[in-house]
Parts: structure tokens; C-alpha cells; sequence
């Protein structure tokens, strides 16, 4: 759509014109306003915001290809993790009251003193290592350079890369933190 001063032209051009005209410019706008929305929603918070994650990795308003991979409990966990409530301590902190102060949202299932949030989850908690390997072993026959890339970075490519195994595996460190968590 370029002049939207050409919009009587095209009234009278032809209903169908107008129709894909219209439609166009409709869509050109709800982009415009979604964009708009997911920039500006909890920016200015300290953790970066529930939807940190998926400000990264969304650009589109449309539907990914990882809601066709797996089953609904695959899914659901995928898409709570880009959606920022997966329930990690990042999370959980967030929602306590009184809330718990982002530095002191730490993984309780390592000693590393690190906050968990996805990255953690994801790269770097070393109670997921025996999953973690296979999941980057697949990841690299994807992406030959994936063990180079920096932490954010893979997490950026498993949370946007549509692969079954690669559902499995987020699914099966999911499982197993929640058994890690019960048995405490």
C-alpha cells in the first residue's frame, strides 16, 4: 500500500481491488499496532518483562510452526517458556507476595547461585546436562555452528527452530525439573 490518498481511485477501479486493497491496508495496520503493543508491554521492568523472550523471537502475528510439532503437553510447555510462565524461579518470584527481588529468584535445583530463568533452564543448568546433551547434539546437526553460538543465542534458535526432538527434549527438562522440585 503505497498512497492511501489513491483510495477513491481504487473504489471506483473495481470491488475486487478495492476488496485486496482494503484488506491490505487493514492488515498493514494491525501490524503496525501489534508491533507497537509488544514493544511497549513491561519493558521498564527489571527482569526485562514477562514477554522478554518473546519479544526476541516473535515478529509476526502468525502462527508458528512449533504448534504443529508434538503433542498438547509438548506444546504447552514450549509455549509457556516463550511466553515467560514457565514456572522458573524468574517467574514464580515475580508472582509472590511480597514479590521476591529479581536477584534473589535463584534455580534451586543447582548451586550456582545463577537466576533461573530460561537461559539458565535452557544452556546452563547442569541438573538438565544429560538432556541438554542430546538436545544441543540434535541442534548442531541443524545448525553445524550451533556449540559456537553464545548462550542467548541458542536459546533463541531451540525456541524458534520447528523440530519434534527438540520439543521432546525442552518436554523431557521440563519433566524432570518437576520431579527434581517434588522431591525436595
Amino acid at each position: 500500500i503505497s498512497n492511501p490518498s489513491n483510495f477513491m481511485n481504487t473504489i471506483m477501479y473495481d470491488r475486487s481491488h478495492f476488496l485486496s486493497y482494503t484488506m491490505q491496508l487493514i492488515n498493514k495496520l494491525a501490524l503496525q499496532d501489534w508491533t507497537l503493543r509488544l514493544d511497549t508491554i513491561d519493558k521498564n521492568s527489571r527482569s526485562g518483562g514477562r514477554l522478554a523472550d518473546y519479544r526476541l523471537i516473535k515478529r509476526t502475528p502468525s502462527t508458528d510452526d512449533y504448534i504443529r510439532t508434538g503433542n498438547f503437553d509438548k506444546r504447552r510447555v514450549l509455549a509457556a517458556l516463550r511466553c515467560g510462565c514457565l514456572p522458573l524461579e524468574i517467574e514464580k518470584g515475580r508472582l509472590r507476595h511480597p514479590k521476591v527481588d529479581l536477584e534473589s529468584r535463584i534455580c534451586q535445583l543447582c548451586n550456582c547461585g545463577a537466576i533461573e530463568d530460561s537461559t539458565h533452564f535452557i544452556t546452563t543448568c547442569p541438573a538438565f546436562n544429560h538432556i541438554r546433551c542430546n538436545l544441543f547434539a540434535e541442534c548442531s546437526l541443524l545448525s553445524p555452528n550451533f556449540y559456537s553460538y553464545p548462550s542467548i543465542q541458542k536459546k533463541h534458535f531451540i525456541l524458534t527452530y520447528p523440530n519434534q526432538k527438540i520439543s521432546n527434549y525442552i518436554y523431557s527438562m521440563y519433566i524432570h525439573r518437576k520431579s527434581l522440585i517434588h522431591s525436595h
